[in-house]
């Protein structure tokens, strides 16, 4: 992985009130309380805005979908013009270990659920996996890094 996803983390805007850290989330447009997961959440949007040509307005964080009678929640969902899924990024906190095991687990849970994207990602914005993942014949293949957003 290049360190493009771990610098963006000095784009981010931040402030202190009292004793406790903030991070602005460009997105939705708010101030969140800075916890690990939530710090690897807003650098990789930073990264898919700054890096991957991704407009904001395309950009879903912490998006609830209904699946089977169930309500999942998708760290960050990216929409193609057409509204078809793009993009779906799993984020840990950087004291998460990611193996490739574990991704591809997860990931496929999300396709059997019905959630197809172009792309998958999962970070723990120290190591990131960019994967694509066919649920028609169950291949996935590993890429160096996404496509530009077109």
């Amino acid at each position: 992985m290049d360190d493009s996803l771990r610098n963006s983390i000095n784009e981010i805007e931040t402030k202190v009130i009292g004793h406790k850290r903030y991070l602005f989330d460009q997105v939705r447009k708010k101030w969140l309380i800075d916890t690990p997961e939530e710090r690897v959440r807003m650098q990789c949007v930073q990264y898919l805005i700054s890096q991957v040509n991704v407009p904001k307005t395309w950009i879903l964080i912490e998006h609830q979908i209904k699946l089977h009678n169930t309500t999942k929640r998708v760290d960050i969902l990216v929409k193609n013009k057409n509204q078809t899924n793009f993009l779906m990024v799993e984020c840990k906190s950087p004291s998460v270990k990611i193996t490739s095991k574990k991704i591809i687990a997860q990931i496929i849970r999300y396709v059997n659920d019905g959630i197809e994207c172009d792309y998958y990602m999962i970070t723990n914005g120290e190591e990131s996996y960019f994967f694509t993942y066919s649920s028609k014949n169950g291949n996935h293949e590993f890429l160096s890094h996404l496509p530009l957003y077109q």
